[in-house]
């Protein structure tokens, strides 16, 4: 009875042991390294806590612009995906690091409008489905981004967006140009204008009547700034979740940089108003020195025949 008992126990541990490495691998947790918090953000958005996501690049930075720490390297080598967006020059850096069996996937293009957004959201899932179930989870972003959409354009009506002329740095021009801003003036990055191009925009903008400049803040504020000493209103946008504690995801940072449009266009509009009441006080002013101009004429006059 002992010996069967002892067979059977011997059995029973055997079969766990045999079991127990295929169930830790079963709940060990997808590790995915994206290069931008943009993709980033879309797959906590996809995948939740099924998998691991580490971002690279400082949001709060152009990309382009980043440099590469050991630390970047050294996660990225422990990943099973790498997403990339196309302008990251030390992105070939990383994959010489990378393991064989490492998924290296490339989702290019403008993402800062619904519709782009849509298509990122579809082309993450369909990599990352190739590893884990998401279930329903891409139709629930893709009916958050619709929900988000139509917030965006009853915040661009309700602004009056499409009455007004912006000079908009060109990352920002999508975006801005979806909501019905017309612009009129795309800028690059500040730092690759030259003075010459500088006073040519000036000039622009004051053929133009141009007053609202946005710059866009991981490619630099300076022009923007430089820009407010002639008169024109100045807005920073975002184009990176991570920016801010409530930008988790893309919808957010459109949402929060439609609303620092809304924010702006009233200030234009208090400016319009208070420099229309200056120009009224000026005719004013002017009417009451004449009157008393008058006045004084007319008492010298009296003055005079009183004396005679």
């Amino acid at each position: 009875m002992y010996y069967v008992f002892m067979k059977r126990y011997y059995i029973f541990l055997i079969v766990c042991l045999l079991f127990l490495p295929l169930n830790n691998a079963e709940n060990e947790k997808i590790r995915v390294v994206t290069t931008t918090s943009i993709t980033g953000s879309i797959v906590e958005d996809l995948a939740g806590d099924k998998v691991e996501v580490y971002t690279i690049a400082n949001p709060s930075l152009c990309p382009a612009h980043y440099d590469l720490k050991p630390s970047d390297i050294e996660i990225a080598t422990k990943a099973d995906i790498l997403i990339y967006q196309g302008f990251e020059p030390w992105v070939e850096q990383i994959e010489e690091e990378l393991k064989e069996d490492v998924v290296i996937e490339k989702v290019s293009g403008p993402w800062n409008t619904p519709e782009n957004l849509r298509k990122y959201y579809r082309q993450i899932a369909s990599i990352l489905e190739e590893k884990i179930d998401l279930g329903d989870r891409l139709q629930s972003c893709l009916e958050y981004i619709n929900k988000t959409d139509s917030e965006l354009k009853k915040i661009a009506e309700e602004n009056g967006f499409g009455d007004i002329k912006v000079c908009c740095q060109e990352f920002q021009k999508a975006f801005v140009s979806y909501l019905g801003f017309n612009v009129t003036i795309s800028y690059p990055s500040p730092e690759t204008l030259t003075s010459q191009d500088i006073a040519e925009i000036e000039e622009k903008i004051r053929e133009e009547n141009i007053k609202l400049v946005i710059s866009n803040l991981q490619s630099g504020t300076s022009l923007g700034e430089a820009l407010e000493g002639m008169g024109l209103v100045h807005v920073v946008l975002t184009n990176f979740p991570g920016t801010g504690t409530e930008l988790h995801n893309m919808s957010a940072v459109m949402m929060y940089n439609a609303k620092k449009l809304a924010s702006a266009v009233e200030n234009l509009g208090i400016r319009s108003e208070l420099s229309l009441i200056k120009s009224k006080l000026q005719v004013y002013e002017y009417a009451t020195f004449g009157l008393i101009a008058v006045a004084i004429v007319e008492a010298i006059i009296i003055w005079r025949k009183n004396v005679k």
